[in-house]
């Protein structure tokens, strides 16, 4: 029989089998893998839509990189609460976190298929722009990393902050 985790008791842990120690770094790992994968995902596709719309190239690498970074934060809270909730079988969200990242990855497979059916005309003339931009403008590069160390800060505060 599967054993079931309690969150609301710190050294919980220390009762673990290895074989659940394991399954928890395997469920950290494809979730912040599958996180990352949809995170890019609805960063390329917003993206796709403000080429369509001809928005600035400067809005656009900004709500890119917001969207990339919210989804990260959202997926964390959103694990901590479905653990919070209760009692949780280990083996099913590590095939649920599993299955995320294997999902995510076909749609990013599958969005460059789909974009293409819904181009506009200004499209390319749109991505280029951008793209010219971001070479004329590098400090824009800085907007990446800034929001990927404050990422990995954020992340860890909301799961000290969230323990129970």
């Amino acid at each position: 029989m599967e054993k079931i985790i309690e969150p609301k008791n710190e050294s919980s842990l220390r009762n673990l089998s290895t074989n659940d120690k394991t399954l928890l770094i395997g469920i950290g790992m494809f979730f912040w893998l599958g996180i990352g994968s949809f995170a890019y995902l609805f960063e390329i596709t917003l993206k796709d839509i403000f080429f369509n719309l001809s928005i600035s190239p400067n809005l656009t690498e900004i709500f890119g990189e917001m969207m990339n970074f919210l989804t990260y934060v959202l997926g964390v809270i959103y694990l901590i609460k479905v653990i919070q909730r209760g009692k949780i079988k280990l083996l099913k969200l590590f095939k649920i976190s599993f299955l995320m990242l294997v999902i995510g990855q076909l749609l990013q497979f599958i969005e460059p298929m789909i974009n293409d059916k819904l181009r506009s005309d200004n499209y390319f003339e749109n991505s280029n722009q951008y793209y010219d931009f971001l070479k004329e403008n590098p400090n824009y590069y800085w907007i990446s990393i800034y929001l990927g160390i404050s990422l990995y800060f954020i992340i860890g505060m909301i799961i000290y902050f969230k323990r129970k």
